[in-house]
């Protein structure tokens, strides 16, 4: 008897062959979820958004340098000329605000402050200023650096004790405040001729009103301390020019 006439025989061979019909199926279907099944493509610029920038800045770009030039006019006036330099890129706009002297030591409660509507400008060319909740706001170009040059006039800065000698006068320069990067320090300059001493109201509450700055040949200049928003100036009015 050979083995198609055993016994059996047909019913195992069909087993068998619906053992190896179900391997194929089950090996398709694997094969056809890893390998033939479309895989979605991510679309690149989601992957942009979300792939991490190293050392990008979070929030609009600091300046790398600002410097300021105050002249003091007899009649009361502050005329500040500001230099405001970005080197990696230009914010899309920056804000001058009134500073807030509420409380500030060494101001005197007479001195108001005002700033008025600044000018500004770029390579010689005006820039659109315009007013805001909180004072102006100034449009800048789309630039990957550039120096910002800001004037403003501060009215009623200038106090006259009748006490004091004749002649002597107590300067309130407001700075309006700037976000400046780590390491980068404002600079105030002021004609020596007519600046007697400088002091810088202190920063922390409880703190006292300190001498800052230099003499440094026609020029006294100060390293605003970081945070703080005005410098006091005792002046000679008598040889002040009008600004």
């Amino acid at each position: 008897m050979n083995a198609s006439q055993q016994p059996g025989g047909s019913g195992r061979r069909l087993v068998e062959a619906g053992g190896v019909v179900t391997l194929l199926v089950v090996a398709f279907v694997v094969g056809y979820l890893t390998l033939g099944r479309p895989q979605p493509q991510a679309h690149p610029q989601a992957q942009a958004v979300v792939a991490p920038v190293i050392g990008a800045a979070v929030g609009p770009p600091q300046p790398s340098s600002a410097t300021a030039v105050a002249d003091v006019d007899p009649a009361g006036t502050v005329t500040v000329t500001q230099r405001l330099s970005w080197a990696d890129h230009l914010p899309s706009s920056i804000d001058v605000s009134q500073p807030d002297l509420a409380g500030v030591s060494g101001v005197p409660s007479d001195v108001t402050a005002l700033l008025g509507r600044p000018s500004a400008s770029m390579d010689g060319r005006k820039l659109a200023v315009t007013a805001s909740t909180a004072g102006w706001r100034i449009a800048l170009p789309a630039r990957p650096s550039g120096v910002v040059a800001l004037r403003y006039r501060v009215s009623n800065a200038v106090h006259t004790d009748p006490q004091a000698r004749a002649g002597r006068a107590l300067a309130v320069i407001p700075l309006p405040p700037v976000d400046l990067g780590d390491g980068v320090t404002r600079r105030l300059e002021l004609p020596a001729a007519t600046v007697l001493n400088v002091s810088c109201p202190p920063v922390d509450a409880g703190g006292a009103v300190a001498p800052c700055g230099h003499q440094d040949g026609a020029t006294w200049v100060v390293d605003v301390p970081r945070g703080s928003s005005v410098v006091l100036a005792q002046v000679d009015v008598t040889s002040t020019p009008t600004g």
